[in-house]
């Protein structure tokens, strides 16, 4: 049975916004992807616990009205909380989904083993996300946090986010797509390690209309087979849990045009070999990964991945053991593609 959520987003906004004048309030202004995106942290540690992942993005110019505002709650370190919201602990179904909502009415996600609520409302320029405790909030939710509220806001706005790497040379990148274990993050890793410019290792945000690129978060991650792969890396580590590290890129850029797609395969040999790809090929690499890992890109986003491997060549890249060969190989798509 569908609830009645019409109104919880607002009620939500509106608890902030009583609280907010009784204590403080962390706000950051950032631009991504052309778009001023306000983030606003009720609590100090939550603001240091994610903020961090959005330092390289650059602030919108002064007076610039935010695309979307995120009121951001930690209710550990605050009395004045939410709202209890209009369903039950039976609602809360597998992949963080809640039963019964009207997505048209609300967009939400739960974590409940996090306690991490996610939620806005179609249409609005303000979204929430409310967190049990900041002390609680996972690595991989403080390495790219805010996905399910960027994914709905971009799907909104033309954008999508995809499962995918992306890394190239001057304003020009190739998009890595591909489910976990295809090898794309430690592909991406090594070619950050050998110099060439980084944007996701494993989402990325996309402008299918101008096949642009752009880095939403700051950090990278690294399993500790690609540390056996790439040593470069553990010197860029910030932190590690449960035997995954976090890691500052050498060589982040905030955007770069995409010139083609490389599909990679882990194969287990030592070298790596590259052979041509059919567009269908990369819309099965690109679709149904994002789809399910992708954090709020809906079915309207494979219309703009079908449209991006039209128009941008595409090409199997069978990833080897030698390192330097996989970077020699993404350098020379570049070579053939951004000329």
């Amino acid at each position: 049975m569908a609830v009645a959520t019409a109104s919880y987003a607002d009620a939500v906004h509106d608890a902030f916004d009583a609280a907010s004048a009784r204590v403080p309030i962390v706000s950051h202004d950032v631009d991504l992807a052309g778009h001023a995106i306000r983030l606003r942290f009720a609590g100090d540690q939550l603001d240091q616990r994610l903020a961090p992942a959005f330092g390289h993005l650059a602030r919108p110019p002064a007076g610039t009205e935010p695309a979307l505002t995120i009121d951001a709650w930690d209710r550990a370190a605050h009395p004045i909380g939410p709202p209890a919201p209009p369903w039950d602990v039976t609602s809360y179904g597998t992949r963080e989904r809640i039963l019964g909502i009207d997505a048209d009415e609300l967009r939400a996600s739960y974590d409940a083993g996090h306690g991490l609520l996610s939620l806005h409302r179609p249409g609005s320029s303000r979204a929430a996300f409310i967190a049990r405790d900041a002390q609680d909030v996972p690595r991989w939710v403080a390495r790219m946090p805010f996905r399910y509220v960027l994914g709905w806001w971009a799907g909104d706005t033309g954008l999508t986010f995809v499962h995918a790497a992306a890394v190239g040379r001057d304003d020009a990148c190739l998009l890595l797509p591909g489910s976990s274990g295809s090898g794309k993050s430690t592909t991406a890793l090594a070619a950050d390690d050998a110099g060439l410019t980084f944007l996701a290792d494993d989402l990325c945000l996309l402008d299918a209309a101008t096949r642009t690129a752009y880095a939403p978060f700051r950090w990278a991650k690294a399993e500790a087979d690609a540390l056996e792969l790439v040593p470069g890396l553990r010197s860029r580590i910030t932190e590690t849990e449960e035997g995954q590290s976090m890691l500052r890129p050498a060589n982040l850029v905030r955007s770069a045009r995409i010139v083609g797609l490389a599909l990679p395969h882990v194969t287990g040999r030592t070298e790596t070999s590259v052979r041509p790809a059919k567009p269908a090929e990369a819309v099965f690499a690109l679709g149904p990964s994002t789809l399910v890992e992708g954090n709020g890109a809906g079915h309207g986003s494979l219309a703009m991945l079908a449209s991006l491997a039209k128009h941008v060549p595409a090409a199997h890249v069978d990833v080897g053991t030698d390192m330097a060969g996989v970077v020699a190989a993404l350098e020379g798509l570049l070579e053939r593609w951004a000329s």
